[in-house]
């Protein structure tokens, strides 16, 4: 399957940090809070900290402004970026063929195969992502700030 984006993603995967005003704006630079419910039925939070704190070997800083933070991604087959979230909406600029799989909050997941030159639109959230295929993934991901 060709990635489209987050289609029939839930909402709490897809918001924006400024709904929850109760954060420090450091805190909102960090981590999101996604709604989640217990066995008995109780809401409770649960902080997903950010690409580059959650996956520092697989996401690199290029640049960052008031206006964009571009992140280079490497990841070789079978490596595996851990529950991270992207607290802007952004373009992935696919470098080389590679095929992923996001897992998402909730459990469920998604493969993708990505080919070299395809761009791909994503709203902010959170996700897991790894690299299922046979050749090293590599995508520049540029996250447009609000």
């Amino acid at each position: 399957m060709a990635f489209q984006g987050y289609r029939g993603t839930p909402r709490y995967l897809r918001h924006s940090l400024g709904q929850y005003p109760e954060l420090k704006s450091e805190e909102k630079d960090k981590w999101t809070w996604n709604n989640q419910v217990t066995e008995k039925g109780e809401k409770r939070m649960k902080q997903i900290p950010d690409a580059l704190q959650s996956a520092p070997g697989a996401y690199r800083l290029v640049m960052e402004n008031g206006r964009v933070r571009v992140l280079d991604l490497h990841l070789k087959p079978g490596e595996i970026a851990p529950m991270h979230h992207h607290p802007n909406d952004h373009v992935v600029y696919v470098m080389k063929n590679a095929r992923f799989k996001l897992t998402f909050p909730d459990g469920k997941s998604d493969e993708f195969d990505l080919k070299a030159g395809q761009a791909v639109w994503l709203e902010a959230g959170s996700h897991a992502t790894e690299n299922t295929g046979t050749s090293e993934g590599h995508n520049i991901v540029v996250e447009l700030k609000k």
